[in-house]
């Protein structure tokens, strides 16, 4: 059904019958994941009925993070009981964020091999593609809870403190400053939260916080010829809390798929790749309202006020030590992997996934361990997350269609794969398209009145500024991505 044609004053009873039909099938599709949601949280949780208590996705998660554990408290009393062995203030909270506790995985692109098409030829092996095993839920499996108040004390002290102490902490250390450069061979995945960029030369005159951990794998990767850390902060390590939740689940994935149980599989999944960012789930809520356009229709979101909101929350710093474990192991195999030889065979990662010229040899099957995802006789990397991977170059110099996987941010892939496949393909008919500045086709939603538009929309790959296309026009957009236009 044409849903911009229909006149919703007066639809027709065909109009009426398709929409009657679409309700249909959500209807019992809810139904049918609500049984698996109630089979995975003992009859606690609900997404369908008069016993509705769910309504997304990090939500469910949570509910079972705190079922597992606090199986004996009462529902609605899990997340004081947290709280209270978790404390933190809207201050504290504020202050580790403010200042880079908390923040994503890595996703970095190495510039030797940006925007050139690279082959197995000129490396003299393929370029092999891995991914880690449910990183994140590793990274919670592999740490210590941090429990109680939190305590500030000098830098000095707790270097000379003993071992058998300093086991029984946490540290985050305060920095002041730092200055270094990177170890020759190595690349310069130190990442400076104020210009939001990976660096070679460090050079930082601000506060940050670092975990003491993922400082001492930086101090791996570069020469740090001066800082200033007068304080830190330590927590208290509490027990492997986690543990119990990620295995268990990690096992019930494991059998669903087995037993081939899409519904149970992707509630399980659910559970265990939102989890850790529910641990650092932010207090500030944004309150808006939607806004029609009386001149061309549009739809849309006007912000009205933030507010904020501590009787659910967790506790940020537990959710940011996750995220710090799991940068910490990515960036100890990188290192594992090409040691010295990084700067010429490692070519991009992506938050739990590591593509360069190099082997790894480990069980695929174990929680945190890596995957080899692809083998490539061919690449070319224009920015993170686009590139392309080529798994075969015939001897013939054509490439086979089913080998080649394209990743393109903000652009619909449909739309560059139809431009790229047309004719004959070869690495040259691909390295001329798919290049930095090419522009495809995209169909881009819009809210306005009844539903939703889509608007035809040119996109470039990647951004070249001020470069004129064959029809005249110029490039607009950002580093990444963006859009072209009259000017």
């Amino acid at each position: 059904m044409e849903y911009q044609q229909v006149d919703i004053q007066d639809p027709s009873d065909q109009d009426v019958d398709y929409c009657r039909n679409d309700v249909k099938g959500l209807y019992f599709a809810l139904r049918m994941y609500n049984e698996d949601i109630e089979e995975q949280s003992d009859g606690e949780s609900h997404i369908f009925g008069d016993e509705t208590n769910l309504m997304t996705a990090g939500g469910f998660a949570k509910r079972e993070i705190l079922r597992s554990l606090y199986p004996d408290v009462d529902m609605r009393r899990r997340i004081k009981e947290y709280q209270r062995e978790h404390p933190i203030t809207e201050a504290q909270d504020k202050y580790y964020r403010d200042n880079y506790l908390y923040r994503g995985g890595i996703c970095y692109l190495n510039s030797k091999f940006k925007s050139r098409m690279v082959t197995s030829d000129e490396m003299g092996l393929p370029m092999m593609r891995y991914d880690v095993n449910s990183e994140y839920p590793y990274a919670m499996w592999a740490i210590r809870d941090l429990v109680g108040q939190p305590k500030r004390i000098r830098y000095s002290d707790w270097m000379a403190a003993p071992a058998r102490i300093r086991d029984k902490y946490e540290a985050v250390l305060i920095l002041k400053s730092v200055t270094g450069d990177v170890k020759e061979g190595y690349c310069g995945l130190w990442y400076d939260p104020d210009s939001r960029r990976f660096v070679e030369h460090v050079e930082e005159r601000f506060e940050h916080l670092m975990f003491e951990r993922e400082w001492n794998e930086m101090n791996l990767w570069y020469d740090i010829y001066d800082y200033e850390c007068e304080h830190v902060i330590i927590f208290r390590r509490g027990d492997y809390v986690f543990r119990q939740f990620v295995e268990e689940n990690y096992a019930l994935k494991a059998e669903a798929g087995r037993q081939k149980k899409a519904g149970v599989k992707a509630a399980v999944k659910v559970k265990l790749n939102s989890g850790y960012g529910k641990l650092a789930e932010r207090l500030v809520r944004q309150k808006g309202h939607f806004e029609l356009n009386e001149k061309n229709g549009c739809i849309h979101f006007v912000l009205d006020e933030e507010e904020t909101d501590m009787s659910a929350c967790m506790n940020v710093a537990v959710g940011s030590l996750v995220t710090s474990v799991a940068r910490c192991w990515i960036l100890s195999h990188i290192r594992e992997m090409f040691r010295s030889d990084m700067a010429e065979r490692f070519v991009y990662v992506d938050t739990d996934s590591i593509h360069g010229f190099g082997v790894m040899y480990s069980d695929p099957e174990t929680l945190g361990e890596f995957k080899q995802e692809a083998v490539c006789d061919a690449i070319k990397y224009l920015a993170p997350k686009t590139y392309m991977d080529i798994e075969t170059v015939n001897d013939d110099g054509t490439v086979p269609l089913k080998g080649i996987d394209i990743h393109t941010k903000g652009i619909n892939l449909a739309a560059v794969r139809a431009d790229l496949m047309t004719g004959t393909v070869t690495l040259p008919s691909l390295d001329a398209r798919f290049c930095d500045g090419a522009a495809f086709v995209c169909l881009c939603a819009m809210n306005v009145i009844g539903g939703k538009v889509l608007i035809p929309v040119h996109k470039a790959l990647t951004m070249v500024k001020g470069r004129k296309q064959d029809d005249g026009t110029v490039l607009m957009g950002g580093p990444l991505g963006g859009y072209y236009g009259e000017v």
